[in-house]
C-alpha cells in the first residue's frame, strides 16, 4: 500500500511542478525541507530555485511517465522529456537559447519519507541533451 501511495506522490509531483508549471510554488507540497539531489540542489530552497530556472529556460518542459516502479520508500520513474530551449540555462554552459527543441530519456530514483520526497538521483543522457542544444543553436545561426 505504501508503495502505491509513494508512486502517486511522485506522479502528482511531476505533473503539478513541471507539466502544469506549478514551479517553486508547488515544490513544498511534495519535497521535504532537507531534500537532496545527488549532484544537484541541496535543500528545498535550492531545489525551488533550480525548478524555476529550468522552467524559465524551458517554458514548455514536459515529462511523460513511461514507467513507475515502487518498492518500500523508493520510486523509480522512467521518463521522457521534451522541451524547447528558450532562455539561458547555466548547466548548458555557453550554448545559446534560440528556441531549439530538445528531448531525452531519464531515470529518476526518488526516496520518500512521511509522504515527502527526501532524495532524488537522476540518470540522464546529458551528452545527447547538450548535442541537441548545440546543433540547434548552430542551425539557427546559419
Amino acid at each position: 500500500m505504501q508503495s502505491e501511495l509513494n508512486k502517486e506522490i511522485v506522479r502528482r509531483q511531476l505533473e503539478v511542478v513541471f507539466n502544469e508549471r506549478g514551479g517553486s510554488a508547488a515544490v513544498a507540497e511534495f519535497w521535504a525541507d532537507d531534500a537532496s539531489s545527488d549532484g544537484g540542489p541541496q535543500g528545498r530552497a535550492e531545489l525551488e530555485h533550480h525548478v524555476d530556472a529550468l522552467l524559465e529556460a524551458f517554458p514548455d518542459w514536459t515529462f511523460t511517465i513511461e514507467q513507475l516502479l515502487a518498492e518500500g520508500d523508493q520510486v523509480v520513474a522512467h521518463l521522457s522529456v521534451k522541451a524547447t530551449y528558450q532562455n539561458h540555462f547555466p548547466p548548458l554552459r555557453d550554448i545559446p537559447a534560440v528556441g531549439q527543441p530538445v528531448a531525452r530519456e531519464q531515470v529518476n530514483i526518488f526516496t520518500l519519507r512521511d509522504g515527502r520526497i527526501v532524495n532524488l538521483h537522476v540518470v540522464a543522457d546529458n551528452a545527447t541533451w547538450l548535442r541537441m542544444a548545440a546543433e540547434g543553436a548552430k542551425a539557427a545561426a546559419r
